[in-house]
């Protein structure tokens, strides 16, 4: 793959997960089966792709923009009124659908483009690995924080664990006021940087850390088993997003 291509795929990419991961709330992704929030959210998203197109903008990009716009909206109507139905243990299964299906329209778009995309303006030649590497690297973070999340509450409700109708005090007392789903994403955010930088034996000391914090609770048994799911779930999330980042940046040198 050339680095212009390059570059715009990565474009395609971080679009989709700021518009999706950063833009999108939660009370908005469980109110997508009504019109309005439905509306909203794909305008946030094309936004958030023109944005980050706009040195490779024309006309054609701009007409494959719309048809990746309605793709998502389609897409996102049919998912909606899936997960809607489906018991809170296929969250999971619905979240990796609606990924594969945006995932699938996104490869459709670059392969539609790439033939007759020129050198992105305002960019250095030299400095398109640089932008690209920058494109990669804001996805990665993005998803780490918000669509890691998404995922664990998936394998928790999928081990029956984090059903929020019946939960245990001591499961409750983990998320209370968010402080949760912040201690995820932050642990998620910093183990990401680690596997970056290869700091491998590091992983270790932030599920220390995080088991001294929980000792006491750590007694009660249903709480210790949602506890090391959640975390482990957390940290598998990260290093997998960093193996796929480190290889990404070596193929976009």
């Amino acid at each position: 793959m050339d680095p212009t291509s390059g570059l715009l795929l990565a474009l395609l990419f971080a679009g989709h997960v700021v518009g999706d991961f950063l833009l999108q709330t939660r009370r908005m992704a469980e109110r997508k089966t009504r019109p309005g929030p439905l509306i909203v959210h794909g305008v946030l998203v094309a936004a958030a792709q023109a944005l980050l197109l706009l040195p490779f903008l024309t006309w054609r990009v701009v007409l494959v923009l719309a048809g990746v716009t309605l793709s998502r909206g389609l897409i996102d109507a049919f998912t909606a009124r899936i997960r809607r139905r489906a018991r809170s243990t296929r969250s999971l299964v619905v979240f990796v659908v609606d990924q594969a299906l945006h995932v699938a329209v996104l490869f459709a778009a670059w392969s539609v483009l790439a033939p007759h995309v020129i050198g992105p303006r305002w960019i250095p030649a030299g400095a398109i690995s640089l932008a690209t590497g920058a494109a990669i690297l804001i996805a990665a973070y993005i998803f780490s924080w918000n669509g890691g999340s998404a995922i664990v509450r998936g394998v928790l409700a999928l081990v029956r664990l984090a059903d929020d109708a019946d939960v245990s005090a001591g499961a409750r007392s983990a998320r209370v006021a968010g402080t949760g789903h912040l201690i995820g994403a932050l642990e998620r955010f910093l183990a990401l940087t680690l596997v970056l930088l290869g700091q491998w034996g590091a992983l270790g000391f932030i599920i220390a850390a995080k088991s001294i914090a929980r000792f006491k609770e750590l007694e009660n048994r249903e709480f210790a088993e949602y506890y090391l799911v959640g975390t482990l779930t957390s940290i598998i999330v990260a290093m997998t997003t960093g193996l796929l980042v480190r290889t990404l940046l070596a193929g976009s040198q």
